[in-house]
């Protein structure tokens, strides 16, 4: 599974909306959707880490 893929399904299952993630993120819900949609193609450690918090995981979660 792609991260964008991961990341969208993690968001889904929280139950949570793009606008609630991005804000917790302290990014726009537009460039959210970026990372979702696989457009935005690097994402920093720091931000893997805020999603892993976020969402309760760990961080190897992303990485398989």
């Amino acid at each position: 599974m792609r991260t964008n893929e991961t990341i969208r399904n993690l968001r889904l299952n929280a139950n949570y909306n793009q606008w609630y993630v991005a804000q917790e993120l302290k990014i726009t819900q537009p460039e959210y959707s970026k990372i979702e949609n696989g457009k935005r193609k690097k994402i920093s450690i720091e931000l893997v880490k805020k999603l892993s918090d976020i969402y309760n995981v760990d961080i190897d979660v992303f990485f398989k």
